[in-house]
């Protein structure tokens, strides 16, 4: 059973405005570019949520990780503090 041409088109549609939201598209964003209702992107991400995993286990953990800039800035600043007991 082959789709139709609105199917495809729709699927694509739908494709791309996922493809936003994990690159970090706002809904309200998308809506304006793509012209789908904000409401109707959050219904297709809860439809794909539910055919991931519930636990994300990686295999092999990381031995680096990475600090945000504000935490290395308040960390940094914070060093050349002192307190006065008086």
């Amino acid at each position: 059973m082959s789709m139709s041409k609105g199917e495809v088109k729709r699927e694509s549609i739908k494709r791309d405005c996922l493809k936003m939201y994990v690159n970090g598209t706002g809904l309200r964003a998308i809506e304006r570019v793509k012209g789908v209702h904000h409401t109707t992107v959050i219904n297709w991400i809860k439809q794909v949520g539910k055919l991931l995993p519930d636990v994300y286990d990686p295999e092999v953990i990381p031995k680096v990780g990475e600090l945000d800039k504000l935490q290395t800035y308040v960390k940094k600043n914070t060093e050349y503090l002192a307190v006065d007991s008086g």
